[in-house]
């Protein structure tokens, strides 16, 4: 006769339990039930992104820029989870930006998907058609056998343009983000299209007092100049620093960090009086 182990089945439910709980417990580590999503970041020097959730913290997606001026704009895994490869598609206009280069690393700021160390990396990025480039990447172990995958949000790319007219919205758009897992050197079934994408937009038509109205009172005056004058070739390891005012992202020739000095000087110039009534 078929018989039940009251004892056996009460250890088999606890313990079915506690595994449903440690599973939660990492998923809530990795945000499994969360979305997760890509933006244009237009100011790489304030980062501190949301490593939990798809949100505009650090995220920059506007700003000014003069004519024949570059920048260097970031690609941000927001909320990933277990990431170690990615195809990005990126969209804008020729007429009013010129591609110069993309960058798996910018300077001191390290490729977030190198997090964890990888032996190796895939860096692709590659001009499809006028107007559309693709950054690829991957990271894996020599053998192909570990496997290594980092979660949260930081930088995957960096690419640089020159604007090239006086153009108003001058936009930088994602099109096709696809998050991917390579598992010993084959792409698995977890891959992800990203829907929730943040693009972003040069020169907008609307009301903007510039990148140096560090108070944010709708005017580059004295105000901002005192706060600017306080940074004074400060270095980004310097306990007072400060990444809103290092307004030009070139690092200093002799330490290799980023510095407050006359190149970002000349960028607060531009921005003096600019107003926003």
């Amino acid at each position: 006769m078929f018989s039940i182990n009251p004892k056996k089945s009460l250890n088999n439910f606890v313990f079915s339990l506690l595994a449903i709980f440690l599973a939660f417990l990492h998923c809530s580590e990795v945000a499994c039930f969360a979305e997760q999503g890509c933006a244009i970041d237009l100011n790489i020097s304030t980062r501190g992104y949301d490593p939990n959730a798809i949100s505009q913290e650090g995220i920059e997606s506007s700003i000014e820029l003069a004519t024949n001026y570059t920048i260097v704009v970031g690609v941000v895994a927001q909320n990933a989870v277990d990431l170690n490869a990615y195809n990005v598609v990126i969209e804008f206009n020729e007429d009013e930006l010129e591609y110069v280069k993309a960058y798996q690393d910018y300077e001191v700021i390290k490729n977030y998907l190198k997090k964890n160390n990888p032996i190796m990396t895939i860096w692709n990025p590659n001009l499809l058609s006028e107007g559309r480039l693709q950054l690829s990447n991957q990271i894996f172990r020599q053998d192909n056998q570990s496997e290594i995958v980092v979660s949260g949000s930081g930088l995957i790319g960096f690419v640089e343009f020159k604007k090239l007219t006086d153009a108003e919205d001058v936009k930088i758009e994602l099109i096709n983000v696809k998050f991917l897992k390579y598992i010993e050197g084959q792409i698995s079934d977890e891959n992800i299209d990203i829907t929730k994408l943040s693009n972003a937009v040069i020169n907008p038509s609307g009301c903007i007092s510039g990148k140096s109205d560090f108070n944010q009172d709708g005017i580059v005056d004295n105000l901002d100049l005192d706060q600017f004058k306080s940074h004074w070739m400060l270095k980004e390891n310097d306990n007072e620093w400060a990444p809103e005012i290092n307004l030009d992202l070139t690092a200093d020739t002799e330490s290799g960090q980023q510095i407050i000095n006359y190149l970002d000087l000349d960028y607060f110039g531009r921005d003096w009086q600019k107003t926003c009534q």
